[in-house]
């Protein structure tokens, strides 16, 4: 049997965790490399974790985990994204240039 409120703790801390880091890593990417972004991100969403959850000294390999799972979430969120708004400017382009190319 699956533990409803576990499962909505963990929603509910997704749904705040995820935007805050990739909040931070966006604010990092002024100083670092596109490249290292994950690892930046895994990293704060390690410290996050620890700082938003309330049972992080008496369960501190769950707590990194689900920061590293935050982490890995914020930064595919970001490339998912990013990816679809340079789709859709291609598409944009594309068209245009067929109207163009009709005119």
């Amino acid at each position: 049997m699956i533990n409803t409120d576990i499962l909505s703790t963990f929603s509910m801390q997704a749904a705040v965790i995820i935007p805050i880091i990739t909040a931070v890593v966006q604010a990092f990417k002024f100083w670092i490399n596109d490249k290292f972004a994950p690892f930046i991100a895994m990293i704060v969403g390690i410290g996050i974790t620890f700082l938003f959850t309330h049972d992080a000294l008496t369960n501190i390999s769950g707590t990194i985990l689900l920061g590293l799972l935050f982490g890995l979430a914020s930064s595919g969120l970001y490339s998912g994204l990013r990816t679809t708004t340079a789709a859709i400017k291609e598409a944009k382009a594309e068209k245009a240039k067929k109207e163009n190319h009709h005119k």
